[in-house]
């Protein structure tokens, strides 16, 4: 192989800056592509990571029998005897009116090495401190806080002689001092309120004062033994359930909201290196013909095909080896950029991350994938010089049909034939231009905007409607501390006769039933009130007390299918078999509110898991407003109307769409980030195809071509490429975008109703025309100016 080595050492010397430039391209695109799916391995693994160093609680459970005798009373004392208990720590909940809810521990250990938060901004509680209070991270800036603020609380009292009912206390100022993040609450879950954390002191100077709940957060040996600390509950509950929830259910919307950000960013890493690959792939063939030009003299000259392959091959491994390993280093120098968002407050470890199997196996592949794309070109070369078919430049370029259709439609413009020949054949030898990778580029980048718009359409549409998510209601109305049925029936009367108020109805809401072992909150309202009842997917309502509907989730978590048994319970109680008799969109409530997932049955259904269920007082009711009036100023004079002692709350968007929501202009990043591409490689085409097709420029010059003419050619190539941009990438971007959205919403569980942003996808069309054509303003002027007689001189 010395003829390789000596003709390696020559084409080294004359062409190391071309190489050197190929392989920047690659550690560069390579980087990019590896950074992206090593930040997606980051964002998936984050909240995993976030509740290993923050020791996090495995379930938690409410102490509600002081609310209702038919809930078990579960005891530290009782809890702390079961074989699989770590760790059991009780918080109080300060029962207030309005935002927020406030709550310290009154064990010290609590913070220090259990639940132990991240502090974002500033710190947290003193432990002596009296007045201050911490936020979870987003909740101070929502509300309107800013850490070294001060927030007005209405607490309530305890229950006192002689009504022995509980009474909203006059208005306590508290200091906030600090934001962090903590397992379970990070970010709000479900409908629940987020909880503020007040200090130890604060607790012993009002423990005797203020209305409390008790939470006992229970943390296992092993995350295994949750099923086992079940069945040991049991013993204690005496067959009454237990409200409680673990901390899997709590926060599996959150890690959902992770995940979603992973798939966007290996979207991200997949689509770069789609479009990295091909106009690479292009580079590389292009760089292998020209190489290959000299092929059929260094054939005459006794080197065999083989030793022609080779050095083609050992050219491209070559490229490869420097820019794969350029693409870890910047791989691993981009590591900081991720995770993003709210993963970035949960992440335990920012900073500088080195994915060893992503990173460094990426690096690898990238040189494989290299030599792989360098192969074939080289191949063909050697082939074309052992035929001894001509490769350099006297061989005329088979015509493309698209181009002589469009000849035909303008005979009379010869810049826009001109124009047409250049945008849509590459040309051969040491002229060629990478047409396909344009198209291909532009194609794709066009039709990912109009994804993504089509995609955000959908989503837009079903957070301005409720009912697709299964929220049926505007407002929902409950007490505030303990139960007091007649006041709420008092306040149902008053609701009805409001003038804003289309319809009410009682319900129970967010009752933690187990199906299968799977937590699936549930929901109840009366038959007759069917504007209330959940959107039906298949199947029918509940009718009597063994039927049940489920969300889509749930049935596939329950393994179940209609008309098929599921066991029901609750926790500490045991299960009863219930019929799968529909499947519908269950609106997210609770702690553990996910949407796609919960259950629907009948009063006397619910009754058979939770027997408070059977009492003929209302718990809550819900409200629906007529279409024309203001809810936010409605829903406020009712809570006037209705007094402190109970709370008026909008409904709420489920914390899926929430956190998805926080993320809605990725598709958008993305889909620009491959919209800003197209337009490189547009502009790349215009810039080196006015290099490479000097010599023709100078012959339709000395033809007859004026500079007007040649600049319209430059003008017609850009249009072109953007009319096939236009004509291809955007029903292709409609119907991804349909199928995108459809099948997302699907698996979100809601009803899935694609809508098309028509408004933006039709702008699109006239914005890629004038984006091309100024993209073509300098390159049509260096058209323009191309010194016909030197070129043909030395050309």
């Amino acid at each position: 192989m010395t003829a390789v080595a000596i003709r390696l050492r020559f084409e080294f010397r004359r062409r190391w800056k071309a190489w050197l430039s190929l392989a920047i391209v690659l550690a560069l695109v390579g980087g990019g592509v590896l950074a992206a799916f090593a930040g997606s391995r980051r964002t998936n693994s984050v909240y995993q990571r976030f509740v290993g160093t923050q020791r996090a609680f495995d379930q938690f459970i409410i102490d509600f029998a002081s609310f209702d005798p038919e809930v078990a009373a579960i005891t530290k004392e009782q809890l702390v005897t079961l074989p699989e208990v770590d760790e059991v720590h009780a918080v109080k909940i300060f029962e207030n009116i309005g935002e927020g809810v406030f709550s310290a521990s009154v064990d010290p250990a609590f913070g220090v090495s259990f639940q132990v938060p991240k502090v974002i901004e500033g710190r947290m509680p003193s432990p002596a401190s009296v007045d201050e209070f911490a936020a979870p991270v987003g909740i101070a800036e929502t509300m309107g806080l800013r850490v070294g603020g001060h927030m007005d609380v209405r607490f309530v009292g305890a229950p006192a002689p002689p009504t022995f009912e509980p009474q909203p206390l006059p208005p306590m100022r508290l200091k906030l001092v600090g934001t962090y993040a903590l397992p379970g609450e990070l970010p709000p879950i479900g409908d629940v309120p987020p909880f503020m954390r007040v200090s130890l002191g604060f607790y012993e100077r009002h423990a005797d004062d203020l209305l409390t709940t008790t939470y006992w957060l229970v943390r296992l040996h092993r995350a295994d033994q949750l099923s086992a600390f079940r069945t040991g509950l049991e013993r204690f509950s005496q067959g009454k359930p237990v409200i409680g929830f673990t901390h899997e259910a709590v926060s599996k919307n959150v890690k959902r909201s992770f995940a979603l950000q992973g798939t966007a960013l290996a979207l991200l890493g997949g689509l770069l290196a789609a479009a990295g690959a091909a106009i690479f792939g292009q580079t590389m063939a292009r760089q292998s013909a020209l190489e290959g030009a000299e092929y059929p003299t260094l054939r005459a000259l006794g080197m065999t095909r083989t030793q022609l392959t080779v050095l083609g091959i050992v050219r491209s491994a070559a490229v490869g080896i420097v820019g794969g390993s350029g693409a870890i280093a910047v791989a691993f120098f981009l590591s900081p950029l991720t995770p993003t968002g709210l993963a970035r407050v949960a992440e335990p470890a920012p900073g500088l991350r080195f994915d060893a199997l992503v990173v460094g196996g990426g690096g690898a592949a990238v040189a494989v994938a290299v030599f792989l794309l360098g192969l074939l070109p080289a191949w063909l070369a050697s082939r074309r010089a052992q035929e001894g078919v001509d490769v350099a430049l006297d061989q005329p370029p088979k015509g493309s049909a698209l181009v002589r259709l469009i000849a035909r439609s303008i005979r009379r413009s010869p810049s826009a034939v001109t124009g047409a020949r250049f945008a849509l054949e590459p040309g051969r030898g040491r002229t060629a231009v990478p047409v396909r990778s344009t198209i291909l580029g532009s194609v794709l980048g066009l039709a990912a905007l109009t994804m993504a718009f089509t995609f955000g359409a959908g989503l837009n549409n079903l957070l301005a409607t409720p009912r697709l998510y299964g929220t049926t209601w505007d407002a929902r109305v409950s007490p505030v501390g303990e139960d007091d049925p007649e006041l709420i029936r008092e306040a149902m009367t008053k609701v009805r006769a409001d003038p804003a108020t289309r319809r009410v109805a009682a319900g129970i809401s967010s009752v933690p039933f187990l199906l299968n072992g799977i937590p699936a909150d549930a929901l109840s309202f009366p038959a007759e009130e069917s504007s209330f009842l959940p959107p039906l997917l298949r199947g029918r309502m509940p009718r009597s007390d063994e039927e049940i509907l489920v969300g889509p989730k749930t049935l596939r978590l329950t393994a179940g299918r209609i008309g098929g048994s599921v066991e029901v319970n609750a926790l500490g109680t045991e299960a009863i078999p219930f019929r799968i008799v529909g499947v519908g969109v269950i609106p997210a409530t609770g702690h553990t509110g996910n949407i796609g997932e919960g259950a629907f049955t009948t009063f006397s259904g619910m009754a058979r898991i939770f027997p408070f269920a059977a009492s003929t007082d209302v718990q809550e009711f819900m409200i629906s407003f007529k279409p024309s009036v203001d809810r936010r100023a409605t829903i406020a004079r009712l809570q006037e109307t209705l007094g402190d002692l109970l709370a008026v709350e909008p409904a709420q968007e489920p914390a899926d769409i929430v956190n998805f929501g926080r993320n809605r202009n990725l598709p958008l990043v993305l889909a620009g980030f491959l919209a800003v591409l197209a337009a490189g490689t547009i502009g790349h085409l215009l810039v080196t195809g006015i290099a490479r097709r000097r010599r023709d420029l100078a012959i339709l010059k000395s033809v007859g071509f004026v500079r007007s003419q040649l600049r319209n050619t430059v003008v017609w190539q850009a249009s072109i490429l953007a009319g096939l941009a236009v004509v291809a990438g955007l029903p292709v971007g409609i119907a991804a975008g349909r199928w995108s959205w459809t099948s997302y919403a699907e698996s979100l569980g809601v009803i899935p109703v694609a809508k098309v942003a028509w408004l933006p996808v039709l702008l699109a069309i006239p914005i890629a025309f004038a984006l091309a054509n100024l993209i073509a303003v300098w390159p049509a002027r260096s058209a323009a100016r191309t010194p016909a007689a030197e070129v043909l001189r030395t050309e």
